[in-house]
């Protein structure tokens, strides 16, 4: 007996088509009204290397971020990645609210450099914002220095004390390569920590944003060698490195509108400060400096594709059987 179609959609895709179909549905996005909530012309530009030719730029004020960050009172809250993910939301609402086409892709886009204080479950995130001026920004800077050169210092003398333990209990699984991955996850905290959040509205998505953070860690190394130093020295060659550092923002007052007052992808400042750049895990590929630029075009085109997908998946195929 043959069996009939009754009129009800029957799923059956391929992934092959499924990754097709999300192409041509990204592809719909963007040759389609793109709104970016931002008067960043390199993050306008970023839009146009990635075909959206249409996009329009439609800033939000910077009360709409100042006002995010009010709510978490000295710095209280949840303040891990998605912090960065979570202002440009706010940013997407805004625009959203404030005339957006409906039929329009919406996006932002926001930077946030995070500190870590403790490990374990007393590890605490704080974040960093952008500096109201000059002294605020040297300040900020060497106090962050300051804290990540003691935070060596005592990452160095766990490293030590955990590395003695195992070389008196060895086992043929703690090779020096599983030494190395326990000892950086225990006390990850001496890194500079940068998230850039992506936060998108679909075309006819509503109200509905979804939202996305992309992290660089890095290490400056230049700030490891003040480590062993006494107190009092480690301080003085923190003030001097931020100043050096912030020096070389100064033409333009570049140091006013990033966060921290220093950009982590200039070479001068890449030199300085020797930064490399660590992944949370070996099989993770290297980030794409334009993390810490403000704008993470592989990061974005990821997340389009991975909701087109979802839409993809979503589309019945009719079949008659």
């Amino acid at each position: 007996m043959t069996e009939r179609w009754t009129g009800e959609p029957l799923v059956d895709k391929s992934q092959e088509r499924i990754e097709q179909e999300a192409q041509t549905i990204v592809e719909s996005w963007k040759n389609g009204p793109v709104v970016i909530v931002s008067g960043s012309s390199y993050k306008m530009a970023g839009l146009k290397q990635m075909g959206m030719k249409h996009a329009v730029a439609q800033p939000a004020p910077e009360e709409v971020e100042t006002e995010f960050f009010s709510r978490f009172e000295n710095n209280e809250g949840r303040t891990d990645e998605w912090i960065a993910a979570m202002v440009a939301r706010e940013k997407v609402k805004y625009a959203i609210e404030h005339g957006a086409p409906d039929n329009a892709l919406v996006c932002a886009f926001d930077t946030v450099v995070l500190k870590t204080d403790d490990w374990g479950d007393n590890r605490k995130r704080s974040y960093f914002e952008k500096p109201e001026s000059r002294e605020d920004a040297r300040q900020s800077l060497a106090a962050f220095f300051l804290h990540i050169a003691q935070d060596k210092h005592e990452k160095e003398i766990a490293d030590t004390g955990m590395r003695r333990a195992f070389e008196q209990d060895p086992s043929p699984e703690r090779t020096e390569e599983w030494i190395e991955s326990v000892l950086a996850i225990g006390r990850p905290q001496s890194l500079i920590i940068a998230a850039t959040g992506i936060a998108v509205r679909l075309p006819g998505g509503g109200s509905r944003i979804d939202a996305l953070p992309v992290v660089v860690r890095l290490q400056p190394h230049a700030v490891y060698a003040y480590a062993d130093l006494d107190e009092v020295e480690q301080f003085q060659r923190s003030e001097d490195l931020a100043e050096k550092a912030l020096s070389l923002m100064d033409e333009g007052e570049r140091w006013r509108k990033i966060t921290t007052g220093i950009d982590y992808t200039d070479p001068r400042i890449i030199e300085l400060l020797q930064l490399k750049e660590v992944t949370a895990f070996n099989h993770y590929p290297p980030a794409d400096e334009d993390v810490l630029k403000g704008m993470p075009k592989d990061g974005f085109e990821t997340l389009l594709r991975g909701l087109a997908r979802t839409q993809a998946e979503a589309i019945p195929t009719n079949k008659k059987l």
